[in-house]
């Protein structure tokens, strides 16, 4: 079982003392949030006011610290914003062992829109998945943490506790959707020309260990995602490119 990492469009900015508190060591829950008016997207969250806050932001006399690992859009985009590994200014006395994201509402009630919720679901499961968390016992709600007399954050999910655990259950069914599902075919891919393999995943000239040659059939163990053309792990131990150049992928 595995779970895909959603589309993330990269938002982070120049790092400072008002947006982050240093590196982070561990991760043991999922804090969710929301931006706090109904209507704003989460980009205009990042332009608006996350952006102000890192050149050093001043309100009634003191200086603000807030960010957030990750924010959802009306629209379904996701945007990273500080790194994981780094401690954002989200979640106050669980900052230095949570991930935040922070998610934009529409309408008098704060909800979320239809693609906006399933992306929510994506990057829950995924972020679940890859620090092996359970989402119905490791996600909470920022007012979980501060208490409602402190603030009612994310409103919806305070407000409407049935919403929160099926939210809590939709991202676990997620992870768990190809559990009982029959094996993938396996897949291969066939060279088209010859072209260069690696030792490591990357282009760079020393870590080249031979070549494939045209015609040759490859199993492949998994897809590398990365900056630029990707690659391919094979079978053989070695990586190959991804480009259709190059090669063609089919399966059995």
């Amino acid at each position: 079982m595995s779970v895909k990492k959603p589309k993330i469009i990269n938002k982070t900015p120049r790092l400072t003392r008002f947006n982050n508190g240093g590196k982070r060591a561990k991760t043991t829950k999922i804090i969710w949030h929301y931006t706090g008016k109904a209507g704003v997207k989460a980009i205009d969250t990042i332009n608006n006011w996350f952006n102000e806050i890192t050149k050093g932001y001043i309100q009634n006399g003191k200086y603000l610290y807030a960010s957030s690992h990750y924010l959802a859009d009306l629209d379904g985009s996701l945007y990273s914003y500080i790194p994981e590994d780094y401690i954002a200014y989200t979640s106050n006395s669980a900052n230095s062992y949570s991930i935040g994201v922070e998610c934009a509402t529409a309408d008098k009630d704060d909800h979320y829109t239809e693609e906006e919720y399933k992306s929510m679901i994506e990057l829950g499961a995924w972020l679940a998945y890859k620090y092996g968390l359970d989402p119905r016992k490791d996600f909470l709600r920022h007012t979980d943490i501060v208490g409602k007399a402190y603030k009612i954050c994310p409103r919806y999910f305070v407000e409407h506790p049935t919403e929160w655990k099926k939210f809590k259950q939709d991202c676990y069914d997620y992870m768990h959707k190809d559990k009982n599902t029959p094996t993938a075919k396996t897949q291969y891919l066939r060279v088209l020309q010859e072209v260069n393999v690696h030792d490591k995943p990357n282009f760079n000239k020393d870590s080249i260990c031979g070549k494939a040659e045209k015609g040759e059939a490859l199993t492949i163990i998994k897809k590398i995602e990365r900056t630029g053309t990707d690659m391919y792990l094979v079978k053989a131990g070695y990586y190959i490119t991804a480009s259709t150049k190059y090669v063609e992928v089919f399966e059995r």
